[in-house]
């Protein structure tokens, strides 16, 4: 087991992409490390430890002070509800991918609105595993099967199509 599916996949296409991931949280811990953290080393000892707890590469730090520290981007991708009327005005990311559904009370958006807080909603933000799915079937009913590449492919071309939908309401 690693630090959570969803998490640990936009940790490592984050930091892929040039991105440095600060701080990580699961259901042992939470670790800090504002040089950035080394996500391979972290899913090996993950893997290891069933959990991150005892990381050693940052500090450990309380679970529930990752939603407030300062942030270009959170990323909630484990549990619904967790920011809510009790934190919203301490958020500080500039922008939220909700990863997981439902992680921002519907009691909120006003606050964080208010703040300039701008939200990927989980509709969107999580949406591509379900759409993937969505391929498997149509491909099993149909008895062939796509490359990564095509999968790939027509993701982006539904995703973009469903983003500009949303973008122009």
């Amino acid at each position: 087991m690693v630090f959570g599916n969803i998490g640990s996949w936009a940790a490592q296409l984050i930091t892929k992409a040039g991105g440095k991931v600060v701080s990580i949280r699961d259901v042992t811990g939470a670790v800090k490390n504002s040089n950035g953290i080394d996500i391979a080393k972290l899913k090996k000892h993950s893997a290891e430890n069933r959990g991150i707890k005892g990381f050693d590469g940052g500090d450990a730090v309380d679970p529930t002070s990752l939603l407030t520290e300062e942030c270009d981007v959170l990323i909630p991708a484990a549990l619904g509800g967790v920011i809510n009327k009790d934190n919203a005005d301490a958020i500080k990311a500039k922008y939220i991918i909700e990863a997981v559904n439902h992680p921002t009370d519907t009691e909120v958006d006003e606050i964080l609105a208010k703040k300039g807080v701008l939200i990927l909603p989980d509709i969107m933000a999580n949406s591509g595993g379900v759409m993937v799915s969505c391929f498997e079937w149509v491909q099993n009913i149909q008895g062939f099967m796509w490359d990564e590449e095509k999968v790939n492919r027509e993701l982006k071309t539904y995703m973009t199509h469903a983003s500009n939908i949303v973008l122009n309401i």
